[in-house]
Order: structure tokens, then sequence, then C-alpha cells
């Protein structure tokens, strides 16, 4: 087997591996250390990694504690979807999903170091609290898009 880039204006956009030649590839095989996609060409013929960026932070102005997300749920809400989260194995099939939905929701936050209150996920799993009737539209948008006050803040 070979590996072979494919370059696009300089810069490795594919790396393909293949029993054998492969069109418009360049064997790139032996090199220590392999390249990869988004390198570039230099003028010695080999290949420079790419320029090393910072890891994206999150916007802290959005990002609050377990307890700070779970105090902005009321003791009654937080009550109701525990009980809605219990499983009832007599329970038609539809009901022991949304159940086990509810867990895996509950899980999910216990397992984070902190709540994004605009990660796509944070958002989809309280809206879907509130298509299961436990939350109310209102509620699940003044969960999500109150401001974060600094005692929040991770």
């Amino acid at each position: 087997m070979r590996t072979f880039a494919i370059i696009d204006g300089g810069t490795i956009s594919n790396v393909i591996v293949a029993p054998a030649d492969w069109p418009e590839g360049h064997d790139i095989t032996d090199l220590v250390p392999l390249p990869g996609i988004g390198w570039r060409e230099n003028a010695s013929g080999g290949f420079d990694p790419p320029p090393e960026q910072a890891p994206e932070v999150p916007d802290a102005r959005r990002i609050v504690t377990q307890r700070a997300f779970r105090g902005r749920i009321t003791i009654a809400e937080l009550v109701g979807i525990e009980i809605a989260s219990l499983d009832d194995p007599g329970a038609p099939m539809e009901q022991r999903q949304r159940a086990a939905t509810l867990r895996v929701l509950l899980e999910t936050l216990k397992s984070a170091q902190f709540v994004d209150l605009d990660f796509a996920d944070t958002r989809m799993g309280l809206q879907t609290i509130g298509q299961f009737g436990l939350l109310s539209a209102e509620r699940v948008t003044e969960i999500l898009d109150t401001p974060v006050d600094d005692s929040e803040r991770p």
C-alpha cells in the first residue's frame, strides 16, 4: 500500500492510501513525518505542517456551571423531570422511550464540566424536555437565554 497526497494550490487537500499509483497523486509514503491535509508544499520539495492555531475557547459569557444551570430550573420542574424519567416496564414503549431520553439527558448534564447555553445539544435537550410537556416554551427560552450572571460562571 502507498500513501498519496492530492495537492490543490500548493496545499494537501486529501490523502489517499492505495495499492498502486494514484492519478494526480504525489507519493508521500516514505516521508517522515507523514504529511496530512492542510500541509503546504515547500521550496525543497517537501511539506510543512499548517501553522498551529490556538484552541478555540468557549465564550465564557454563555458558559455556566452545572449547579447554575440546574438553578435556572425550579425545584418543581426538576421533580417533574425526574419523575418522568422513571422507567415503568408496563408502560407503552413510547412512554418508556421518553423516560429513557430524559435519563440520557440528565446523565449527560451530570457528566458535563460546564454547560454552554449556546451549544446545539444543550438547546436541543432542553427543547426536547419542553416538547415532552415538562417545561413550557417560554420557560425553555428563559432558561437558555437569560443573560449569564458572574455567579453562574465556572
